[in-house]
């Protein structure tokens, strides 16, 4: 299930409020402790993070979970964190928010809160597990639960209906997402030639998909320490093709050597401009969870249609 992007926090007491964890989305499938931990696109993560897989394998019952992987290093929490957890010994995390099979019975008509009470009763017998949580909430109070997660520069909130049922592989108005962070993913298509004492190459092209047509929206140079400059580039001089993915023009003023859209690098930014460019973009890491087609442009929605009663 996905959330739709809406410009501000709001209050409702028919609204829970969460974390928005920076993170990678997953899914444990676990059965007669047997434990497929995968992402939104398939791809397994049991090797990825075999600790979360080792308290997993503890569960008695058959059970579909749904989360987030988190790291956090010195007491920060963030996508950075995770791209580098292998050799830096950040924590991993797979904090849990939603529980939709359980053995063998479909929870998914529920409403989110009689799936909420099942999930804490079920991680109550496993509270011992050091690398699964469950997702805190809090009811009603969206703003100041907002300006909390700003003091503590976390990416921002989730919003959930109370009601709401579990639709998979939909974006609905039930889950909304309040960011603190400007970041988005977009897709890598090419890469500039490298200048001064940087090696492997100087900028990546980015864009990202607008009713399936990739469309231009910045580039970048920044965020690259060398280790990440030669995974980057080995990854993508393997992907080069000849011709431009834009049928117009680009304002770059270098060669530029075209790639598959294949590769997803998740991007800080300022602010989107006018003609929807992003401003100062940062590179933060790629995003092996998502497939190309899931970088998207995204409509914001006005949260003035939610209210207290909404």
């Amino acid at each position: 299930m996905l959330a739709m992007l809406v410009n501000q926090a709001f209050n409702g007491e028919n609204w829970i409020f969460e974390i928005k964890w920076d993170g990678y989305r997953a899914m444990a499938d676990i059965s007669k402790g047997v434990v497929s931990l995968y992402s939104r696109n398939f791809s397994s993560f049991n090797a990825h993070y075999p600790d979360v897989v080792k308290d997993l394998s503890k569960v008695k019952e058959s059970v579909l979970l749904d989360g987030e992987i988190i790291a956090s290093s010195k007491g920060h929490i963030g996508f950075q964190a995770l791209q580098t957890a292998g050799h830096s010994g950040a924590k991993i995390t797979f904090m849990i928010f939603d529980i939709l099979f359980l053995s063998g019975v479909d929870l998914r008509a529920l409403p989110l809160m009689k799936r909420k009470a099942m999930l804490r009763n079920f991680l109550k017998k496993y509270s011992r597990l050091k690398n699964i949580k469950e997702s805190d909430y809090i009811s009603g109070e969206g703003k100041r639960f907002y300006q909390l997660a700003v003091k503590r520069n976390l990416e921002g909130i989730m919003a959930k209906k109370k009601d709401s049922p579990y639709v998979s592989g939909e974006r609905t108005q039930y889950w909304l997402k309040i960011k603190h962070h400007k970041s988005d993913e977009a897709v890598i298509v090419g890469f500039t030639a490298p200048r001064g004492s940087r090696k492997k190459f100087g900028s990546i092209i980015l864009a990202q998909y607008v009713k399936r047509k990739l469309v231009f929206i910045g580039y970048t140079g920044t965020g690259f320490s060398e280790k990440i400059l030669n995974e980057l580039y080995g990854k993508m001089r393997r992907l080069i093709v000849k011709s431009s993915p834009f049928k117009e023009n680009i304002p770059i003023h270098a060669p530029i050597t075209w790639i598959k859209p294949a590769l997803v690098a998740q991007v800080k930014f300022a602010e989107w401009t006018a003609a929807h460019i992003m401003r100062q973009p940062v590179y933060l890491g790629l995003r092996g969870d998502k497939p190309a087609s899931a970088a998207i442009r995204e409509r914001q929605v006005n949260t003035r249609k939610y209210n207290k009663k909404t």
